[in-house]
């Protein structure tokens, strides 16, 4: 039977949701479009709340489900999100360019460059084209990350634990500083949580 089926969606492309919501009612299913507005938990977001990406709710969602009250949250997505959790509340954070949508970025507007593989890289220093790039965005987004959680940690006074989510994060993992956690299904984790208190009403 589908008829206490439920389907949570988090997506960040708002002009699809209608195609998506159409989809799921055809096959008769119960849908939630994760909503800043009317999550079912006893939750605080200092944030404008049609402004704020479904994506980075889960993450949140996801942390204070595991009872962290001070937490950083990067997310290696289409975007690497920084996301700042204080004393239990969502406190704000910010957006930085992802690396595949840069590395895309690069490659397509220079001639001379071919398409690199982002991975981990030993020395900064490289010798050929490809390992140049791999370099440029490997030790480019590591120094970024640490000096934008020393930053975050220094303004907003207080020792956060480090949670890193997304499939990039796991290549970064072992450098960032302040012993983060990767958990590659944390914005999944959220959803699931979302989902249960729905269905719980």
């Amino acid at each position: 039977k589908t008829d206490n089926k439920l389907c949570i969606v988090s997506s960040v492309v708002p002009s699809l949701n209608s195609t998506i919501k159409n989809s799921f009612l055809k096959k008769k299913l119960k849908l939630y479009l994760v909503n800043p507005k009317n999550i079912p938990l006893n939750i605080c977001i200092n944030y404008k709340l049609n402004q704020i990406g479904s994506d980075r709710i889960a993450n949140y969602v996801a942390v204070h489900n595991k009872k962290i009250s001070n937490c950083i949250v990067i997310d290696f997505g289409t975007a690497t999100t920084f996301d700042v959790i204080k004393n239990s509340e969502y406190f704000g954070g910010l957006i930085f360019p992802g690396i595949t949508l840069s590395m895309n970025s690069l490659v397509n507007n220079a001639e001379m460059l071919k398409n690199s593989n982002i991975s981990k890289v030993k020395k900064i220093t490289a010798r050929d084209t490809a390992a140049s790039i791999q370099s440029g965005f490997y030790f480019g987004y590591l120094h970024a990350i640490n000096g934008i959680l020393r930053q975050i940690i220094k303004e907003n006074k207080f020792r956060p634990k480090i949670y890193i989510t997304g499939g990039l994060g796991k290549i970064f993992k072992d450098k960032i500083e302040f012993n983060p956690i990767y958990s590659e299904y944390l914005t999944l984790e959220g959803i699931r949580v979302i989902g249960k208190h729905i269905n719980d009403e």
